[in-house]
């Protein structure tokens, strides 16, 4: 729930958004008719879904740090 919350607030502050999680739905708790809903309206802002997938560690660039 805090995450879709934190992902409203970045989606309206003008950040692109994608939602991943691990179950079937977005907050697999409520009703599925709210469920749906509330997915239909943050999709409408431009937020994306990726569904039934389990984030991974990021892989970050190999970066070369000079001292002098």
């Amino acid at each position: 729930m805090i995450g879709c919350e934190y992902a409203s607030i970045f989606k309206a502050l003008g950040v692109d958004v994608t939602l991943v999680d691990g179950r079937d739905r977005l907050l697999p708790f409520l009703d599925n008719e709210i469920s749906d809903r509330l997915r239909d309206r943050l999709a409408a802002l431009g937020m994306h879904f990726w569904f039934n997938e389990r984030p991974s560690k990021p892989k970050t660039p190999q970066t070369e740090f000079v001292s002098r």
